[in-house]
Parts: structure tokens; sequence; C-alpha cells
């Protein structure tokens, strides 16, 4: 049977003055199905029409629904952009799942966007990507290690904040260095 929705549905909302256009982003776990039944094309628009416009990049079409199968990485969704005005994007009040949060990267710039809220997008046609990916830590943190007290092994977990070179040094009760572990250049999340 054909899946008719997908597990999570993301609506994103762009207006400007009479220009109004809604598009879903989403994932669904079940990779079996044929996701593309999901989807949905963007359909043709007037050549009249100098509003402006959003779609999402499909092959061969453009999309105005575009479901991906969900991984343990992050997603993303290249974006079209055209406006001769600038654009208000709106993310829906509906949450995000816990811990995941959904950022805009336009060029050099990556905005998080947060439900309930409002993004300004500069007029002009650009190509945008919207990325589904864990919630990075607002800190950069070492953590308690687990098992405490231990032997002979113990995990170690800690959290960047931003992209940084990583290493940890072990002392023993009297100051006394057990272990130099350079781990090297990690991107910014969690680590165990």
């Amino acid at each position: 049977s054909v899946i008719s929705q997908p597990e999570t549905l993301i609506p994103l909302t762009f207006t400007s003055g009479q220009f109004s256009q809604q598009l879903e982003i989403g994932f669904d776990y079940r990779a079996s199905e044929d996701l593309d039944a999901m989807d949905r094309p963007m359909p043709p628009q007037s050549p009249s029409n100098h509003q402006g416009q959003v779609w999402l990049e499909g092959q061969p079409y453009k999309l105005m629904r575009d479901i991906r199968a969900s991984s343990a990485g992050s997603i993303s969704w290249p974006l079209q952009f055209s406006s001769p005005n600038a654009v208000t994007l709106s993310l829906g009040d509906e949450s995000l799942p816990e811990g995941k949060e959904l950022l805009l990267s336009d060029g050099g710039t990556q905005t998080v966007l947060i439900p309930g809220t409002q993004v300004r997008l500069e007029s002009g046609a650009r190509e945008l990507t919207l990325i589904y990916r864990e919630r990075l830590p607002e800190t950069t943190a070492l953590l308690q290690n687990y098992p405490n007290p231990f032997n002979p092994e113990t995990w170690i977990p800690f959290e960047l904040n931003h992209d940084s070179d990583v290493s940890l040094t072990i002392y023993d009760m009297a100051g006394r260095l057990v272990r130099r572990l350079d781990i090297g250049f990690q991107e910014a999340g969690t680590y165990l």
C-alpha cells in the first residue's frame, strides 16, 4: 500500500504582500516504501506571475513537498528562491523532534529556524539549502565519565559547540600524567 503521510512533515511558508507559498519537507523511517509517492510536484506558474517563486529541487520536477528517507546524519534539501521583493519565511508552530534543528543556509550564512519565528529573505534569485540535523551543544563541555568508579575501562563523553582540535590529558590522583589522547580535528557535536 502507498503511504500517504510521512512520519515527520515540516511546513514552511513564504510570504510577501500578495505572494504566499507553502512548501513541505519531511522524512520517513520506512525506507523500504517508495518515498517518491509522498513527494508533490509544483504546479506550473502563470507566465504573467511576477511575484516570485520558491521550490524544492527534485528530479526531474520542481517540488512543493520533498520527503527523504531518514538517517542518523543530517538531511538536506536544495531550495530555489526567486522574488523581486523581500520574503518572510515562517516555520510552523509545530515543534521539531527533540534534539533536532532546522538550518537555512544562504551562501556562507546559516540561520537556525525556530518553530513559530520568521526569517527575512532579501529579494533576488539564489539557491538556498535547508538542513535537518542533530541540535548542536550550546557550550563546549567535558562530561562525567562512566562508569565511575571503573576498572579497567571508562567512557568519557564531551560536547563541542564549534569545530575544534581535540586532545584529552588524563592524570592520576597524584597529578601524574597517565595518558594523552590526541583525537584531532572534530566537527561540532556530541562525542563518546
